[in-house]
């Protein structure tokens, strides 16, 4: 009877402890919210210390207050730091599961710190929730491709590209994975649409060139090299690609021109050396053949080895 009395009264006591902190919170609420809501307006302007200032006042008087945890995640993910933005974001979807762009820009951020297994789980989860918004399908697409799901991948970039066709970035990376699993021609569709928006980007033209040579098309490749040249000759990894296309064409004096361009550009570019000194062999140059095999030999180029061996003792 008197255990039973006992925990009457305990009971009544919980209730009212409950009660004084609800009014507690309620009292609070307003001037928390007027923090809360400065905060955002100070952000916006990218006044980003003086708005944290500003939700840590919200918290202070909340220490529940869901949306400032959340917007405190986005003012943390606007200066990169990254690691605060997963505590602020997981405190807030804590606090309320409703808010579901906490999970995208969590998502976001355990990408960037290369966790990739949450940032997936995170990047479904906002796309379970927002299916049609382009970004964060985009983002679930990257990652599939970026932890090898490339048949996944590349139907994630398939259903963005049905709803927004001039998604850029969605169709050249959807390009750049069919060149991963050798269908070159899908992938030359892909770059084509892309050059017919877009006829200035050095890189479709070395992306598109890279897929006709791989498909044995060497004079189509050499053509979009000279494109891509043309548009950024500071890339070496261009005119050693259009040099191996003019080696494949027995064009060994464009192609030894091309690959010393390349050790211009880069020095350290073993293949480069590996495959001027074909050129130069083929040309009936053996002495600078074997002069660049060795120099190939010398960063580890296995193929340089054979043929050092073989025409050079």
């Amino acid at each position: 009877m008197k255990y039973t009395e006992y925990s009457k009264r305990f009971y009544i006591f919980f209730i009212f402890l409950l009660l004084c902190m609800q009014m507690q919170t309620q009292a609070q609420s307003p001037e928390a919210k007027q923090y809360l809501h400065q905060g955002v307006v100070l952000a916006e302007d990218h006044k980003y210390q003086e708005a944290l200032v500003m939700l840590d006042s919200a918290l202070f008087l909340h220490p529940e207050y869901a949306e400032a945890y959340y917007n405190s995640g986005l003012i943390y993910s606007a200066l990169n730091e990254h690691r605060q933005v997963l505590r602020n974001m997981s405190i807030a979807i804590f606090l309320d599961n409703t808010l579901q762009e906490s999970y995208y820009i969590r998502g976001l951020a355990y990408y960037t710190l290369h966790v990739m297994d949450s940032a997936l789980t995170d990047f479904r989860r906002a796309v379970g929730s927002d299916p049609l918004n382009p970004e964060k399908l985009y983002s679930l697409a990257k990652i599939l491709g970026d932890i090898g799901q490339t048949a996944n991948a590349i139907e994630r970039y398939s259903e963005l590209l049905i709803q927004h066709p001039d998604f850029k970035d969605a169709r050249y990376n959807r390009a750049l994975l069919y060149l991963e699993q050798n269908e070159f021609s899908t992938a030359i569709n892909d770059f084509d649409a892309l050059l017919a928006v877009d006829s200035t980007d050095a890189q479709i033209y070395f992306s598109r060139g890279w897929a006709y040579a791989s498909s044995g098309f060497f004079y189509n490749g050499i053509l979009d090299f000279n494109k891509s040249i043309a548009l950024n000759n500071a890339d070496y990894q261009a005119w050693f690609n259009r040099g191996l296309c003019f080696y494949h064409t027995k064009q060994y004096a464009k192609s030894i021109a091309d690959l010393s361009q390349t050790l211009l550009l880069n020095p350290d570019y073993a293949m480069a050396y590996h495959y001027r000194g074909l050129s130069y062999f083929h040309s009936g140059n053996k002495k600078d053949a074997c002069r660049d095999w060795e120099k190939a030999v010398e960063q580890n180029i296995s193929e340089s080895w054979e043929t050092l061996r073989k025409y050079c003792e």
